[in-house]
C-alpha cells in the first residue's frame, strides 16, 4: 500500500479561477485591515504607522501566496511568509498578550476574503464545485497562518524564559556577594529583569531532584 502525502485543499482549485480572483486582492487588503483594527482594538497600532504597513503587507502577501497555490501540491507558506506570520505571533508575546486576538483577526480576514472571492467567482461564472473548493482551501490556509504565528509566539516565549533564567542566575550571584547593600540599584535592575520581587528576607535551600533526575516543580517565589 502506497503512503501518499496528504492532499492540500488548494490542489482542487483551478489556476484559471485563481487568476480571475486576483483583482480582489487590493479591495480585500483595504476591507480586512479596517475590519480587523475596528473589531480587535487590542491589537493596537496606527493604520498610518509601521504596524498598519506590516498588517497590510502581511495580508497582501498571504493572499498572493494563496492564489499562487491554486492547483499545486506546494506547502501553504514559503519561508518569507512563515517568518512574517511568526513575527506577528512573537509581537503578541512581547506585548504580554495571548494569541486569541491575533487568531480572531485571522478568522475575520478569512471571512472578508471568502466574501470577496465567492462573489467574484459567482460573477465570473465559476462552477459550484470550485466555489466549494475555494471555501475549504481558504479556511485550511488560515489555519496554516495561525500555526506559523503560534510557532513565533512559542519561540519568543522560550527566548524570554531563557533571558529571565540568565537574569535570575546573575541576581543570585549579586545577592550572595552582598550587593543588596553595596549595589542596591544594580540588584533592583537585575530583579526587574528576572521578573522577581525582592523580599525583605531571603532563605537558602537545597532541593534534591527526583529519582528520575527530573527537576522538581517549584513555586515562582523560588529564585533558582
Amino acid at each position: 500500500m502506497l503512503n501518499l502525502p496528504p492532499r492540500h485543499p488548494w490542489e482542487d482549485i483551478d489556476a484559471s479561477v485563481a487568476d480571475l480572483l486576483r483583482e480582489e486582492v487590493s479591495p480585500i487588503v483595504t476591507v480586512a485591515t479596517s475590519t480587523i483594527i475596528e473589531a480587535v482594538p487590542s491589537l493596537g497600532g496606527d493604520l498610518g504607522g509601521p504596524y498598519g504597513d506590516a498588517l497590510r503587507d502581511g495580508i497582501r502577501g498571504a493572499l498572493d501566496r494563496f492564489l499562487d497555490l491554486a492547483g499545486t501540491a506546494d506547502p501553504a507558506l514559503n519561508t518569507r511568509l512563515a517568518d512574517t506570520y511568526a513575527a506577528f505571533g512573537a509581537r503578541e508575546e512581547r506585548h504580554g498578550n495571548t494569541l486569541d486576538a491575533l487568531l480572531t483577526a485571522y478568522r475575520l480576514g478569512a471571512g472578508v476574503t471568502w466574501t470577496h472571492f465567492a462573489n467574484s467567482a459567482v460573477r465570473h461564472g465559476a462552477p459550484t464545485t470550485q466555489i466549494i473548493n475555494l471555501a475549504n482551501a481558504i479556511y485550511a490556509y488560515i489555519d496554516e497562518l495561525g500555526t506559523a504565528s503560534a510557532a513565533g509566539f512559542a519561540a519568543a516565549q522560550a527566548g524570554r524564559a531563557g533571558a529571565r533564567d540568565v537574569a535570575r542566575a546573575r541576581l543570585v550571584e549579586a545577592l550572595l556577594a552582598g550587593e543588596a547593600a553595596s549595589a542596591p540599584a544594580r540588584v533592583q535592575r537585575l530583579s526587574a529583569a528576572a521578573d522577581w520581587v525582592l523580599p525583605r528576607e531571603l532563605a537558602v535551600g537545597v532541593v534534591t531532584p527526583a529519582p528520575s533526575g527530573q527537576a522538581p516543580s517549584l513555586s515562582p517565589d523560588v529564585l533558582t
